[in-house]
């Protein structure tokens, strides 16, 4: 099984699946992250911008990130909180 079809059969929600990241609803919290296919929490910048980039597509400008990772502190997340305009 590969890994996005391991987390397509865990999350209720996907959002959008990207080559390099995923953007789905947090299975503990249900609000909107986005995860870097790759393990490991040291993705490229240019990677972390296309994630800001599609989430903003996604839930609108008004979105702010929380780029603490609690319960997987080794794979490279963050969540999408969106604030109504």
């Amino acid at each position: 099984m590969r890994p996005s079809e391991f987390l397509t059969a865990l999350v209720s929600h996907f959002f959008v699946s990207h080559s390099e990241f995923v953007i789905l609803d947090c299975d503990t919290c249900h609000i909107p992250m986005a995860v870097w296919k790759q393990h490991g929490v040291n993705p490229p910048e240019t990677v972390v911008e296309q994630m800001k980039k599609k989430a903003k597509e996604l839930f609108g400008d008004a979105v702010t990130f929380r780029m603490k990772m609690r319960k997987i502190p080794s794979h490279y997340h963050f969540h999408i909180i969106h604030h109504q305009e």
